[in-house]
């Protein structure tokens, strides 16, 4: 399996992102820009047009562009969504932060199946759920939550 895309991406979608600084998705895009990013990057939230600068995309399918690497940072229950959408979006990997999946009961762990059965049938590889993002500092990319840049 070639992981050059998810390490090395050229192209990265924040579902969920934000304007509200309080919200993950919002730190999350502030990460990715402030580190460097030379890449495109696509805010999707279906709240706003614009978060900064950056044109926001209702959904992950209309974005115009190739999308190497998805970022979910969303409620749980709607991440199997999110994922057919990446899916149907040809997107080939899914960082998956959201947690309430395997970690959250019964409930969780059947959230946590429709997950593997989604990325499956389109061949997405998940790196998550439930984690803190991807860095690779060689590639100035960091899609994660963590503080100090």
């Amino acid at each position: 399996m070639n992981l050059q895309r998810l390490f090395e991406p050229r192209s990265i979608a924040v579902i969920g992102a934000s304007r509200s600084r309080s919200k993950i998705g919002s730190t999350i895009l502030a990460n990715i820009r402030a580190a460097g990013f030379t890449g495109k990057v696509y805010p999707v939230n279906p709240k706003a047009q614009k978060i900064g600068d950056l044109r926001c995309y209702e959904t992950v399918e209309a974005i115009h562009g190739t999308v190497d690497v998805a970022v979910i940072v969303i409620p749980a229950q709607f991440v199997a969504a999110a994922l057919t959408q990446c899916g149907k979006k040809r997107i080939p990997f899914a960082v998956v932060i959201s947690a309430g999946f395997e970690e959250a009961g019964s409930e969780g762990a059947a959230r946590d199946a429709e997950l593997r059965r989604i990325a499956a049938k389109y061949k997405i590889q998940i790196l998550g759920p439930n984690c803190l993002g991807i860095i690779n500092t060689q590639s100035r990319l960091n899609a994660s939550f963590a503080s100090g840049h």
